[in-house]
């Protein structure tokens, strides 16, 4: 029950990096070459379960007219059956994997080089910028963002302050 909680808390927690993971394993050429068919859906807090369903199911094989019609619970069975196969030889050992988020030197060397190109940059800089990686909790997605508007005031000492004294608000 304790693993089932932690997956749906790291499911919920946006810019860990799943989708970035999920995208870079799909289109790894190692991966590409040992399958003959390859399909990708989005998943969003607001989705069309038929939409997805539909999506996957063209990927996979030839839909007529009949099978766009067809309810959700038919497009699943559908899409379970083609993909049943695959599960079968994929097996199930070993399918874990641990996402952990990035400790205070790799989101503070993110924010820095993607804010400032990796520039020289007076302390009080690097104190600022260093409260705002804390409060982004190691989510490189968080910290990614806030380095573009970082970015965009460069070395004004008080944009930094400003975006340091609100980022729990943003993150709200």
């Amino acid at each position: 029950m304790e693993r089932l909680h932690t997956l749906k808390k790291i499911n919920d927690m946006g810019g860990i990096g799943k989708s970035t993971l999920a995208k870079e394993v799909y289109n790894d050429i190692s991966v590409l070459h040992r399958f003959d068919v390859c399909a990708w859906a989005t998943v969003s807090q607001q989705h069309d379960l038929k939409e997805i369903l539909l999506s996957l199911l063209c990927s996979t094989i030839k839909l007529d007219d009949a099978d766009k019609i067809k309810d959700e619970a038919e497009l699943g069975d559908m899409l379970h059956k083609i993909l049943n196969e695959v599960a079968c030889y994929a097996g199930t050992e070993n399918l874990s994997l641990q996402i952990s988020f990035m400790d205070q030197d790799e989101s503070w060397n993110l924010l820095k080089s993607a804010a400032l190109t990796n520039e020289a940059l007076p302390s009080e800089f690097e104190t600022i910028g260093k409260q705002i990686v804390d409060k982004c909790q190691g989510l490189p997605l968080t910290i990614a963002v806030f380095a573009g508007i970082l970015h965009k005031s460069k070395r004004i000492i008080e944009d930094w302050e400003t975006v340091a004294e609100n980022v729990n608000n943003i993150l709200k």
